[in-house]
């Protein structure tokens, strides 16, 4: 289970953040999370509000918004929708090249930290 070292920095940043900006509480957090982190949101939650107990960020609302995964060719350099459990993805649409870069789908970002 990898969603419990991913909110474990969550947790950590928020915190350092809020503390910085003398916050009384957490109200939400907002992630963006790429398809390639392969996170299951309800354990992402969960481990969230475990991580967060007794925190100035328990009881706050985890928000994720899902980034999926694309890719581009790197011979025709199109940008196409990928799932790499569909080896059919595995090659360019346009051109049929099987040289491809990760476009995006890899993010992990902290977007909105909401505090009072």
């Amino acid at each position: 289970m990898h969603e419990m070292s991913i909110v474990n920095s969550v947790v950590d940043k928020v915190i350092e953040y809020a503390s910085r900006e003398q916050a009384d509480r957490v109200l939400g957090i907002t992630l963006v999370v790429g398809e390639l982190h392969d996170v299951v949101d309800s354990l992402m939650e969960s481990c969230f509000q475990y991580l967060a107990r007794g925190t100035i960020a328990e009881g706050a609302s985890l928000h994720l918004v899902k980034v999926p995964m694309r890719a581009q060719c790197t011979d025709c350099l199109l940008v196409y929708p990928m799932d790499l459990k569909r080896k059919e993805t595995l090659v360019c649409p346009e051109c049929g090249s099987s040289s491809f870069k990760i476009f995006n789908g890899n993010e992990f970002i902290i977007r909105d930290i909401e505090i009072a």
